[in-house]
C-alpha cells in the first residue's frame, strides 16, 4: 500500500480515537464500581461514540470507500473496529449484570 493509501486509511473513521476514549473511561468507572469506590456509570457516552462509528462505517460501504485499498492491509483495520465494538458492547453487557454480582 502506498503512503498516500496508508494515510487515506488512518482517517476512514475519524471518530475511532473518541470510541477508545469513551472504552478507557467506561472500564475505569466499572473498575470503580467493582472496587467498591463508585456507582454504576451512565454509558451513554460510549454508546453514542459506538453509533457515530457505525455511521461512518456505514458511509464508507455506501461510497465503497475502501474498494481502491489491499484487502491484505484493510483487514486488520476492520479487525480493529470489530474488536472495539465488541469490546463496547463486553462492557454494556457487564454493566448490566454488575447488580447480580453483589
Amino acid at each position: 500500500m502506498t503512503y498516500a493509501a496508508s494515510a487515506v486509511a488512518a482517517n476512514l473513521v475519524p471518530s475511532l480515537p473518541a470510541l477508545c476514549q469513551q472504552i478507557s473511561e467506561a472500564l475505569a468507572a466499572l473498575g470503580d464500581v467493582i472496587a467498591g469506590k463508585g456507582e454504576i456509570a451512565n454509558l451513554d457516552a460510549l454508546q453514542k461514540a459506538v453509533t457515530q462509528v457505525d455511521q461512518e462505517l456505514t458511509a464508507l460501504r455506501q461510497a465503497r470507500a475502501t474498494s481502491p485499498l489491499a484487502l491484505d492491509h484493510m483487514l486488520p483495520f476492520w479487525s480493529f473496529v470489530f474488536n472495539l465494538k465488541e469490546t463496547a458492547a463486553g462492557i454494556e453487557n457487564l454493566r448490566q449484570k454488575l447488580p447480580q454480582l453483589d
